[in-house]
């Protein structure tokens, strides 16, 4: 599993994964390596933006054989593009909403909107 996200955050998937066995791979930046410490791969990225990169982070879980990408919070893990160019791409399982609710939920507008017509729909039973 590849965790693309850092701090707080990413020191405790990567211990939970551990936990369970898996495998773990994390992305730093130079000077920004403690939340790497504890992967059993890290993986140093050329500047803060391939955090954002999905080309880049495609080839990364490609060229390392990586079946699952953790996204951390906000970003990439409210992206339908991100899950849906990782599984159509790579093959990869990102965790977290499938693209189809995140084409509801990621834009906030969209969310907001959905929300309201869940609101009126249970107020008509």
């Amino acid at each position: 599993m590849l965790t693309n996200s850092r701090g707080e955050i990413a020191t405790r998937i990567i211990s939970s994964a551990r936990e369970l066995g898996i495998e773990t791979f994390a992305v730093y930046v130079s000077g920004d390596t403690s939340h790497a410490a504890k992967a059993a791969h890290a993986i140093e990225l050329p500047s803060a933006s391939g955090f954002m990169s999905i080309d880049h982070l495609i080839g990364i879980v490609k060229k390392h054989e990586i079946d699952t990408v953790h996204p951390g919070y906000g970003f990439l893990s409210e992206s339908e593009t991100f899950a849906k160019r990782m599984w159509q791409e790579a093959g990869i399982t990102v965790v977290g909403p499938g693209w189809g609710i995140l084409d509801q939920t990621g834009d906030k507008l969209k969310a907001r909107q959905l929300a309201e017509r869940c609101t009126s729909s249970a107020s008509d039973l």
